[in-house]
């Protein structure tokens, strides 16, 4: 059972799915990376992260966050249930480099026990959409305010040129093409835009177009074929070769690897 909702490329926070499942056994994921962030609650225990050598129990007292891009592996020791939320944050949010583990909360659970009621009975979307995001928010505002911090406001010329391109993700522009969106000369935007963001407008550029990629293989019914033109690869072939290099795995590995029936 679960929610699905198409992210908002301007929002804040982005809900991307929501599910609850019983009985999940086998649960074998390996190195999972993905630039979204997790949310997990197992109210009945049986599964496990692994992060390298160690492996860390998903206990019912526990809510656990696992940040984009954290690589991690799934085990399961015997049957358990999992309530989880696909979510992201700010893109401009600083990537971090540990999973948290929060305490649960009585007003959190009940929140989820609504979620998991009216999924079984479809009721009122309205207020499933604003459940998870409440469960979202709650357990976020309970982590380091560091965690949270944004960096501090791009150039404007730079904003006008990143906005562009999280518009225009179905193609390949050149630097000539995104220094005209920034008001700028060629050279000039390339070193404000490296000094700024800390790689190249293209290196960025592609990254952003293979989160995308990365969204419609775990997020749609899309062929591969279909996402490589929504995202501006000239075929499957091409969008595999680059999303090998970003990923370290092929699209269709990643789909399979990130499907939420359990298997």
């Amino acid at each position: 059972m679960g929610y699905e909702e198409k992210a908002d490329s301007r929002s804040t926070l982005k809900i991307y799915c929501c599910f609850y499942a019983e009985g999940i056994y086998p649960w074998i994921q390996n190195n999972l990376r993905t630039p979204f962030w997790r949310f997990y609650w197992d109210p009945v225990p049986g599964g496990y992260l692994r992060v390298g050598e160690k492996e860390i129990p998903l206990l019912p007292e526990y809510f656990y966050i696992i940040p984009g891009y954290f690589c991690f592996s799934t085990l399961a020791k015997s049957p358990f249930s999992q309530f989880f939320i696909h979510f992201d944050l700010n893109e401009r949010q600083i990537p971090q480099k540990e999973l948290f583990r929060i305490p649960t909360d009585e007003q959190s659970i009940k929140l989820i026990r609504r979620f998991i009621r009216r999924d079984k009975n479809h009721e009122n979307d309205q207020l499933t959409r604003l459940t998870v995001f409440s469960i979202v928010s709650s357990a976020l505002m309970s982590l380091p305010e560091k965690v949270l911090r944004l960096p501090p406001e791009y150039d404007p010329r730079i904003e006008r040129a990143l906005a562009w391109m999280n518009h225009h993700l179905n193609g390949v522009y050149s630097n000539d093409l995104l220094a005209e969106q920034a008001g700028m000369s060629r050279n000039g935007f390339l070193r404000l835009f490296k000094s700024e963001l800390k790689e190249a407008p293209q290196t960025f550029f592609r990254r952003k177009r293979i989160e995308r990629a990365c969204e419609m293989l775990q997020f749609s019914d899309l062929s591969i074929e279909e996402i490589a033109e929504e995202t501006g690869f000239s075929d499957r072939y091409h969008l595999t070769r680059v999303f090998c290099q970003v990923m370290s795995i092929t699209p269709a590995a990643y789909r399979k690897q990130n499907s939420v029936d359990f298997d």
